[in-house]
């Protein structure tokens, strides 16, 4: 029995909070959404505007506690390596965090939204330029997450499913 049936639409596209703060994502949903073909357009790829630096330079409208997941010292310590980034690349942190999001192996289109124009010039900022393989590789190294069950579980697994016959398994390439 197929999932999809002639009277429905397959699902095209997966709408889901994803940025270098909130990569739960990476789980299931993006792997699910790249196996069945749809894009993924994901909000708050800046984070509520943290990977901007906001926060760091102290300025909160009250709406965000201390204890949000923009505001953790993980947050503080992600967002200071988006700032390295764009400073050197002379580019706005906003772009960075798009760009990153934008780069990644599957179909990804950001939502992008602003307060007024010079958020809005800031953030389509980066369509002027890719982040390279060093800075991605940065940026992922800062914010990785833990996979956790079953992810780890499988990673670990081969004294679980091989025993100790797995040394004498040729892999091909």
């Amino acid at each position: 029995m197929s999932l999809y049936s002639p009277n429905r639409s397959q699902p095209c596209t997966l709408q889901l909070e994803y940025s270098l703060l909130s990569r739960t994502a990476e789980r299931e949903l993006l792997p699910m959404a790249k196996a069945l073909g749809m894009t993924v357009t994901p909000w708050g790829v800046m984070g509520g505007g943290a990977l901007t630096g906001k926060y760091l330079k102290g300025n909160t409208t009250g709406r965000v506690p201390e204890t949000s997941l923009r505001r953790t010292e993980r947050s503080q310590i992600i967002t200071r390596e988006v700032l390295r980034i764009a400073e050197e690349l002379n580019v706005s942190p906003a772009s960075v965090a798009i760009n990153w999001a934008r780069q990644r192996d599957q179909s990804i289109v950001p939502i992008v939204s602003g307060r007024n124009v010079q958020q809005l010039t800031e953030s389509m900022q980066c369509l002027d330029y890719q982040l390279s393989d060093e800075h991605l590789a940065a940026l992922n190294e800062v914010s990785k997450i833990e996979m956790g069950f079953p992810h780890d579980f499988w990673a670990g697994a081969g004294a679980y499913i091989y025993g100790d016959t797995k040394d004498m398994i040729e892999l091909r390439k």
